[in-house]
């Protein structure tokens, strides 16, 4: 399982209605990507969701899909 963060940046913009997807490859840690979730609210990212993907990221990954597997802070 790998996790990333989606987010919004400083000025609450996402991608053409899709999130920011971080990092690229994902994460293979909780405990670390909660960390990194964590370190990118001093980036000044906004919206910022911690979400899990079995498998490969689709290749757009929407705010629905995200919702669907966010991981509770």
């Amino acid at each position: 399982m790998k996790y990333y963060i989606a987010y919004k940046d400083r000025f609450g913009k996402d991608f053409h209605g899709t999130p920011w997807i971080q990092p690229e490859g994902g994460i293979d840690n909780l405990v670390d990507a909660k960390k990194t979730k964590y370190k990118m609210r001093f980036q000044y990212c906004t919206n910022l969701i911690l979400f899990s993907c079995d498998e490969e990221l689709p290749e757009t990954v929407t705010w629905t899909y995200v919702d669907e597997h966010k991981i509770s802070d």
